[in-house]
């Protein structure tokens, strides 16, 4: 197989497993609490701490990571609904085998819980030295 075809392979593959997980809904998720988190705790913040904040970045991603991880489960058992009510969707979404979908499912779901773990270190970090000052 030649490198041009391997990379339209992998391409198509990418836009498969994107259609999945709703890439472009988890796109607009993610940048809906971006911008929710500048505007609500950038009131009395300086604006580049929030951008710069590692915490919300985590949030940002695990819930991404959380959602798509959803997607691809319901993908998983809908599929014969899919197919009658999408079906060159789900034409597309079965370049992807079962097998990949429940691999990347775990996955994702075990990187947010890393992700949502970090967050709550920091958060027990921050309440325990508000106790002793």
């Amino acid at each position: 197989m030649s490198f041009v075809n391997l990379n339209k392979r992998f391409l198509f593959k990418f836009l498969s497993l994107f259609s999945v997980v709703r890439g472009y809904n988890v796109l607009f998720i993610i940048i809906a609490q971006f911008i929710s988190s500048i505007y609500i705790l950038s009131e009395n913040n300086n604006f580049c701490e929030v951008v710069f904040d590692i915490n919300i970045w985590l949030i940002i991603f695990s819930s991404a990571f959380s959602i798509s991880a959803g997607y691809i489960i319901n993908n998983v058992f809908d599929s014969e609904k899919d197919l009658i009510n999408r079906p060159l969707k789900t034409t597309l979404e079965k370049e992807i085998s079962g097998r990949t979908k429940l691999t990347v499912y775990v996955f994702l779901n075990v990187v947010t819980l890393i992700l949502a773990f970090l967050v709550s270190l920091k958060a027990l970090e921050l309440k325990i030295m508000s106790c002793h000052h």
